[in-house]
């Protein structure tokens, strides 16, 4: 969880030969041979220290497929070390794989020293173990992670290794399928790609625009006959790729339409009503009256109960485990949740279809394989009634999903014949609506002292994209690390100082909004010894989603993404030492067909009050009315801006109101 931008602003926000070996799997925390760690380098400088770790001087990638569907995959890089931290982050080399169809070796990993000599690494430097993520879970213990130790890395040195995957029993046979995108990010002197497959298997081939052209060679006769496609990039170029699909990308599926089927027909025999899953559904709707309780009831098992093993889809094959071996083992993958959730759903009489998502807009204009999807989701009924379930996401609200998969397109992963009603509703687009209102509401109680200490109590109530953030961030954490998280929410909406007793609560109650309270306090707010004091008032930043950036000549504005309609609620008291003139500024009010924001300040004694309150109705503007949108951001930054004066006075002296006059200048007398 990091917070880059004010907590309060609206969120906008190949595993194999197969997937694991070929695919775009995430790399690992240290550094990745497969794909080495990206940094925005810069060009070496002969008279100065290079600002960048290190510089890959030679990438190339040569893969090679067989028309049962096996292969090999061969990396062969060379890295340039410019610094200490660069020897850091290659002082480990890890790759992930799936020991159950691939195996994986390492020719050799040599060092040439700036000084002189090379040093090649011994066997003994290279270990194999279960891949961190499954750990605890000794079904998935297939998936391994072999990493190599450097030893005596230094600035100046040159590492260079091979490293080789080899698939002899892909899951998803005779069908294969690749996505590949080069380094960006990183200079590279030459990046290489070469791809070799049978001239008899029909394929689909897509490359990126921005890439050079391939050149095409064909080697072989008869049954023996390949052909080779090669890349060469000497430089880093924008990358084109869209959505969850590579630069270029590869698959021998003919339609979506086979892929969904062969998908389905995997899980079909895992699928099997037993009479343990039988006897888990009639459990889990015991005093459920309706469809929508027993559903609820069902998913809060499935989400809560079964604990998600966080693996990239296809990270054990679409092989997944019985149903009846993921109930009595308490845990399960992303693909398992989701066939667990739907097949208990189907025991009930719900009608439950798992849909894969891709993250992105596009859908069945994608080459159809495998690695494009990143989340599988659970469809309840048929639209536009459907509830969609996600759960992977053990915190997840019922009927709640992530905001970069509300209105987009997803592959219902079923039986073709269940759907011969539905023919052409192979691709689903979710609902971009939450199925609740969301809100936030924080409550700020300040006291600033004589000697200029402040201290408050802060409260956050959430319901909507944040509180998933939220809740996500607090469920990973142990308690004792709670004041960490309470630290960055509180310097995201513009607090400073000493977090302590933070209480968050139970990240699984999601029928309720989430809630975190903290105390925070800094010694010497304000420095009476300069008057006028001037303070902000003690709210957080309530941000704004950004104004668009300057749209090239001859091309169309975008519209402007608001996101989901959002109500948010901005309460504060701060209360002042005896004798303290205060004066607050003026109140702000702005009211748009797309949002309307109010602030108000009050002063009352010796007691600071004040409000804002924003709320964001429409998804987008449209881009004609920038310049509206442009008004209404600087009314709302200029009111967050705006600073009330504080000034010692005796004994007796009142609290003087505020004149009509700018904020900013000192208190008449």
């Amino acid at each position: 969880m990091t917070f880059f931008v004010p907590f309060f602003r609206t969120l906008r926000d190949s595993v194999c030969l197969l997937g694991l070996l070929l695919g775009a799997a995430p790399p690992p925390a240290e550094a990745q041979a497969q794909t080495p760690p990206t940094k925005n380098a810069k060009p070496q400088s002969e008279t100065k220290e290079p600002a960048e770790p290190y510089s890959l001087e030679l990438l190339e990638t040569r893969i090679r497929f067989e028309s049962n569907s096996s292969g090999r995959r061969e990396t062969h890089a060379r890295a340039h070390i410019n610094n200490e931290l660069g020897a850091g982050q290659f002082g480990r080399l890890s790759f992930d794989y799936n020991r159950a169809f691939e195996q994986i070796d390492i020719p050799f990993v040599r060092i040439t020293h700036a000084r002189g000599g090379t040093v090649d690494i011994l066997p003994g430097a290279i270990t194999d173990q279960p891949n961190p993520a499954v750990a605890d879970a000794p079904a998935y213990h297939d998936v391994r992670r072999t990493s190599v130790r450097i030893l005596g890395l230094l600035p100046g040195d040159i590492l260079e290794y091979r490293v080789v995957n080899t698939v002899s029993r892909a899951p998803l046979a005779p069908e294969f399928y690749l996505s590949h995108s080069f380094a960006r990010g990183a200079i590279v002197s030459r990046e290489f790609l070469e791809l070799d497959v049978p001239a008899d298997r029909a394929i689909q081939l897509r490359s990126s625009p921005s890439l050079p052209a391939a050149s095409v060679e064909g080697v072989g006769e008869g049954a023996a006959a390949r052909k080779i496609y090669r890349w060469t990039v000497s430089s880093p170029a924008p990358d084109s790729a869209q959505g969850d699909a590579g630069e270029v990308t590869i698959t021998s599926f003919p339609s979506w339409e086979k892929l969904s089927a062969i998908l389905a027909l995997e899980f079909l025999p895992r699928m099997v009503k037993g009479d343990q899953v039988r006897e888990k559904s009639a459990e889990l709707i015991r005093g459920a009256r309706t469809d929508e309780e027993k559903l609820q009831a069902i998913y809060d098992f499935v989400s809560q109960k079964i604990r998600t093993v966080d693996l990239p889809l296809g990270a054990m094959g679409f092989s997944p485990r019985r149903l009846e071996n993921i109930l009595s083992s308490g845990y399960a993958n992303p693909e398992e949740k989701a066939f667990l959730l739907a097949t208990l759903a189907a025991n009930v009489g719900l009608r439950a279809h798992p849909v894969l998502m891709t993250g992105s807009d596009a859908g069945e204009g994608l080459l159809p394989l495998p690695s494009v999807f990143s989340r599988v989701l659970v469809m309840i009924g048929k639209p536009p009634a459907a509830r969609w379930l996600d759960p992977s996401t053990e915190v997840a609200p019922f009927g709640m999903i992530h905001s970069r998969l509300r209105g987009k397109p997803g592959l219902v992963l079923t039986p073709v014949r269940a759907w011969l009603e539905d023919a052409n509703r192979l691709w689903l687009t979710t609902p971009l609506d939450l199925p609740f209102a969301a809100r936030q509401q924080v409550r700020v109680d300040a006291t600033l002292a004589d000697d200029g200490k402040f201290t408050a109590k802060v409260r956050y109530v959430m319901r909507g994209d944040n509180e998933l953030i939220l809740r996500t961030a607090f469920h990973g954490a142990p308690k004792d690390q709670w004041k960490g998280l309470a630290q960055l929410l509180s310097i995201s909406d513009g607090f400073r100082g000493a977090i302590s007793n933070v209480i968050a609560s139970d990240p699984l109650a999601t029928r309720e909004p989430f809630t975190v309270e903290y105390e925070i306090t800094q010694p010497k707010f304000v420095d009476w010894s300069k008057p006028p004091v001037r303070i902000r008032a003690a709210l957080p930043l309530l941000g704004l989603p950004d104004l668009p950036e300057r749209v090239r000549s001859g091309s169309k504005a975008p519209a402007i993404d608001l996101g989901t309609p959002l109500e948010i609620e901005a309460h504060g008291t701060l209360r002042l030492p005896p004798h303290v003139l205060a004066r607050v500024p003026a109140n702000t009010s702005v009211d748009r067909d797309y949002a309307t924001y109010a602030s108000s300040y009050v002063v009352k004694g010796s007691v600071f009050t004040a409000s804002r309150h924003m709320k964001f109705i429409l998804r987008e503007i449209p881009a004609g009315r920038i310049a509206d949108y442009t008004a209404f951001v600087r009314a709302v930054q200029n009111d967050e801006a705006q600073e009330f004066n504080l000034e010692r006075a005796g004994p007796g002296s009142a609290i003087a109101p505020e004149p009509k006059k700018p904020a900013a200048q000192p208190p008449q007398p």
